[in-house]
């Protein structure tokens, strides 16, 4: 019983540091990946349809980071109540 608990702890601590680590380097990543993307598209001119859809995926980009930190906190709440059903039931 002890052991179980104490993974579940660990479980929980790895998910939380690896969250914090991902909602910290997400957006410097895209950073950098928009700011390659925009260089490459003024260099190569490239107009019409792929610059529009370029910039749709863009500025989705921008809602998806917060809205994706929102929904990993709804996942860690539904993981903690699983295990804390699973627990309930033995």
């Amino acid at each position: 019983m002890g052991s179980a608990v104490l993974f579940v702890a660990i479980g929980i601590v790895t998910y939380i540091i690896v969250l914090g680590f991902m909602m910290n380097f997400a957006p410097a990543i895209l950073g950098a990946v928009f700011t390659v993307l925009d260089d490459t598209m003024l260099s190569m001119n490239i107009q019409g349809g792929w610059f529009t859809l370029y910039n749709d995926v863009q500025d989705t980009s921008q809602y998806l980071i917060p809205m994706m930190f929102s929904l990993l906190l709804v996942l860690l709440v539904i993981k903690v109540l699983m295990i804390a059903g699973n627990r309930g039931a033995d």
